[in-house]
């Protein structure tokens, strides 16, 4: 039988000693994980949750009052018609993580 999925058992058999892992998202294949190892490496896994609303608003305060500049954790910026190709390239892995859609095309 082939396994699928497998992704956190492989970070977390990469991962160094008392690493922290946060498991966001989550996929329909399934995963399998192998706690003895997570167990000696002394691994804290966190699933599910997310930053805490107050959290958010936190960040998004220091974005409006000019404390945090949020254009490095963007990796393109893109006008409404190139939309279609971002999603496509987001489907294939192949495009960056980010994406802030200005759609009224004045792309910075």
């Amino acid at each position: 039988m082939r396994r699928r999925g497998r992704l956190i058992d492989k970070i977390v058999k990469e991962a160094e000693f008392y690493s922290r892992i946060y498991c966001a998202g989550g996929w329909y294949t399934g995963d399998a994980l192998d706690i003895t190892e997570a167990t000696r490496n002394g691994l804290t896994l966190q699933f599910g949750g997310g930053p805490m609303p107050q959290d958010w608003y936190g960040v998004l305060d220091a974005v409006v009052e000019g404390k945090l500049d949020p254009l490095p954790s963007v990796g393109k910026i893109i006008g409404l018609d190139d939309v279609p190709d971002a999603i496509d390239a987001a489907r294939r892995s192949d495009g960056p993580p980010r994406v802030v859609v200005y759609p009224n095309g004045d792309v910075a």
